[in-house]
């Protein structure tokens, strides 16, 4: 019993000395494999992420105003916009809102899903439907819109939809031209006019 009892302690001794020697070796072993990093270069990144973050660049809540050579004050609002890739001074905005107010007193309001600005050509396309309110009571629409800004100018790029004062009136196209005594808004292009006196008697813009 007492050789048992011996051997039990001399195991005891043996496993307390050997178990902590152990588990430095294997420590120094991690230390000695593991991958040697220098402290002079910067750690390494995900370049799929940056080209993400990259073109995600955004603005939210763009707006500026300005005046044409022609003396009319533009303002420009949306909710987000962000550079067209690759080309400098292009932006694309969403939820835009837009603003003309003309030397001789006249207004239009413009509302688009999108639209494209273009400061060296100093264009703004709005499309995806757009809707205008004239400051003469007349509500237009139309796929897409061009204005400047440097100069008092829209056109529509294609078929328009007006509602106002004098009916409802289709036309392939529309602008906004200057003439001696101000502005006005000329429809051409395959006109069609359903008159509606009664349109008349509302004064709703």
């Amino acid at each position: 019993m007492a050789r048992t009892d011996d051997t039990y302690t001399r195991l005891v001794k043996t496993l307390r000395l050997a178990l902590p020697l152990g588990a430095l070796v294997i420590l120094s072993t991690v230390f000695l494999v593991s991958k040697r990093v220098s402290l002079d270069q910067p750690p390494p990144f995900d370049e799929l992420r940056l080209d993400q973050l990259l073109s995600d660049e955004h603005i939210t809540g763009p707006s500026f105003a300005t005046m044409t050579e022609d003396g009319s004050s533009v303002r420009f609002a949306a909710d987000r916009a962000q550079p067209r890739g690759g080309t400098e001074g292009q932006y694309l905005a969403e939820a835009v809102r837009a603003d003309i107010e003309t030397s001789d007193g006249g207004a239009m309001h413009f509302e688009a899903p999108i639209a494209e600005l273009d400061q060296e050509a100093k264009q703004l396309v709005m499309g995806d439907g757009v809707t205008i309110l004239t400051s003469t009571g007349y509500r237009i629409e139309a796929e897409t819109f061009t204005s400047t800004l440097d100069q008092t100018s829209v056109a529509s790029a294609g078929e328009v939809r007006a509602t106002g004062p004098i009916g409802n009136l289709t036309a392939g196209q529309m602008e906004l031209l200057e003439q001696d005594d101000g502005y006005v808004v000329v429809f051409k292009d395959r006109i069609n006019l359903i008159y509606d006196p009664t349109a008349e008697k509302d004064d709703t813009p």
